[in-house]
């Protein structure tokens, strides 16, 4: 794929005695291709500097230098670049009314107001994106090189209320590159910007529940009450009263049916008026709750502490059940972990038995990493062990799960 670049990544740091050092790179230097590739950012640039042989083409002031870096086994790279991304950054064409950059003053610096909505920051920098520039070429590079965590601003899943709060059509569908990248492992945390009477009360329910049915997979939802400064140029926007942050908090604990110790956070809340009125609020609003609670007074910090008994279960105990393959843990052991736990295996049971051949039935993606990357070593253990190792794939298996079998 082509790329537009700005700017050559330029080195800001070379290791002492590292391979790069020892190549004659210098801090400095600006790198025009990287084994014949103009890499287009950082990830880039850190896939293609993995390699043992690495040749550059170098810009050193007014001379063009080609240097070959040879790293031994194991020996990073070492030297870093100045900048994250050297193409293009994708800029953000969302018009939002809440968004903080048009409520800087003038007279900063430029790059201040520059607004992103490119993947590769949220990636990197934990940068929320809308996914209205997002194209089929950048979901490729997505699932190719793995890129997760992405952080995606939400707002609200009704499609004319998003295409709204954005001020851009495309907000509309966006969010179906959001299930493409779920539907592939990709993970994702979202975030909703909590606007008064825009997406919150029975907008904020929807949203929520329109999240769980449509992309139950996202690892979190962060709900942010909008902040606002005096160079705000929108009139529709507003910070919450006292009363909606206790109705909107009540309301999403009954909603969730969130139980045990919970922990408020009102972040730079100053004015004691301010924070009574919250408390007593709160207060008033957790009365209407079936669930025992009790709440404490807000904190030097800006916490309240308080406890709701549940009632019933909760959404996830009663839509979700431990997954089968992982058994609730939520992790996996690799493939590599898996083979070096059928070498232990193999060895204990040979040990054990006097056998002249086994056979070993595992996942398909364990067997393809035996007879690949492993398969020097499966041959060391048959000659090692004077055996004979068959290898089967089971496609029931599961990652984890394998048999050792004596024949």
């Amino acid at each position: 794929m082509s790329a537009v670049i700005d700017s050559l990544p330029e080195i800001s740091a070379v290791e002492p005695s590292s391979a790069a050092s020892r190549a004659g790179l210098l801090p400095g230097d600006r790198i025009v291709s990287v084994n014949g590739v103009s890499p287009r950012d950082i990830l880039e640039w850190h896939r293609l500097v993995e390699s043992d042989v690495v040749d550059l083409q170098v810009a050193r002031g007014r001379e063009s230098l080609d240097l070959v870096v040879e790293r031994l086994p194991g020996e990073p790279f070492g030297a870093s670049v100045s900048s994250a991304v050297f193409d293009r950054i994708h800029t953000c064409d969302n018009h939002c009314e809440f968004c903080f950059i048009y409520q800087l003053p003038k007279g900063m610096r430029q790059s201040l107001y520059l607004k992103d909505d490119d993947y590769r920051l949220s990636f990197l920098f934990g940068n929320f994106t809308t996914l209205t520039r997002f194209t089929e070429a950048d979901l490729e590079r997505v699932l190719d090189e793995r890129l997760s965590p992405l952080y995606v601003s939400i707002h609200a899943v009704d499609p004319n209320v998003r295409s709204e709060m954005l001020r851009n059509n495309r907000g509309g569908f966006s969010l179906r590159w959001l299930r493409l990248m779920l539907d592939n492992g990709i993970n994702a945390r979202a975030q909703i910007v909590l606007c008064p009477g825009v997406n919150d009360g029975d907008i904020l329910d929807s949203t929520l529940c329109g999240l769980l049915e449509q992309f139950p997979e996202l690892e979190s939802i962060a709900i942010v009450p909008l902040g606002l400064s005096r160079y705000n140029p929108e009139s529709r926007m507003r910070v919450h009263t006292p009363e909606e942050a206790a109705q909107t908090i009540s309301r999403q604990l009954r909603l969730r049916n969130l139980g045990g110790i919970i922990i408020i956070d009102f972040i730079d809340m100053q004015s004691e008026d301010h924070k009574k009125q919250v408390l007593t609020a709160l207060q008033r609003n957790l009365d209407k709750d079936h669930a025992k609670t009790k709440i404490t007074e807000v904190s030097a910090l800006g916490l309240v502490e308080m406890t709701r008994k549940r009632t019933r279960e909760s959404l996830e105990h009663i839509l979700c059940e431990p997954c089968s393959t992982c058994g609730g843990r939520g992790v996996l052991k690799t493939s590599e972990s898996i083979c070096l736990e059928i070498f232990r295996e193999i060895i204990r049971v040979v040990r054990q038995y006097n056998v002249q051949q086994i056979m070993v039935l595992a996942s398909e993606q364990v067997v393809e990493m035996l007879l690949d990357e492993e398969a020097d070593m499966l041959a060391e253990l048959e000659s090692f062990l004077n055996i004979g190792i068959k290898i089967r794939a089971e496609a029931e298996y599961n990652q984890e799960h394998y048999d050792v079998v004596l024949l």
